[in-house]
């Protein structure tokens, strides 16, 4: 066995540290590739897109209507994940550009008024 295939070994604080450095690293590669998406006019048209497709900005409520129960409550339960996953993506992007977030809304708030 190997270093690579050894089993982790949370007492050992040289393999502690190994795996915090590890998970940085990763994280800061997250950060960077979420900025150079939102660093392009097309990615932040991209990512406001996708933020509209979870229905961050609308509201997960039941819209009333149709007699079938089960079929509002699948409903509902379909967005609350789609929403989620949105939020969630929205914060991120606040967390890690937050000039770009709002360069983003700004730049999509005035496309949807130049095509009314």
């Amino acid at each position: 066995m190997n270093d690579e295939q050894q089993a982790y070994n949370a007492g050992d604080a040289q393999q502690v540290d190994s795996a915090k450095k590890k998970r940085k690293v990763r994280e800061l590669r997250k950060q960077a590739a979420l900025k150079a998406i939102l660093g392009t006019t097309d990615g932040r048209l991209w990512m406001w897109e996708l933020l509209q497709q979870c229905d961050v900005l609308a509201p997960v409520i039941p819209i009333a209507g149709g007699s079938d129960g089960m079929a509002m409550a699948l409903n509902t339960h379909f967005r609350l994940g789609k929403y989620s996953i949105g939020v969630m993506l929205q914060n991120e992007i606040c967390k890690v550009a937050l000039d770009l977030y709002a360069k983003m809304a700004t730049e999509n708030r005035r496309a949807v008024s130049d095509e009314q």
